[in-house]
């Protein structure tokens, strides 16, 4: 593999991770039992990352 296709792989493989993670933010958002903090810090995420998905849960509904 050239290193192009090597960096391509790795941040596929980052995006794919990302997205698992704000899924598991969604899912503690909608349990409703975790703080915003409690839920950043159990996924490895920005406080400001679990507030947006928040507010886009709040706007899907």
């Amino acid at each position: 593999m050239t290193l192009a296709a090597n960096v391509l792989a790795i941040e596929n493989e980052n995006r794919k991770i990302e997205e698992v993670k704000k899924a598991a933010v969604r899912k503690l958002l909608l349990q409703g039992k975790l703080t915003v903090g409690e839920i950043a810090d159990a996924n490895d995420v920005t406080v400001d990352i679990v507030l947006d998905i928040q507010r886009n849960l709040s706007t899907d509904k």
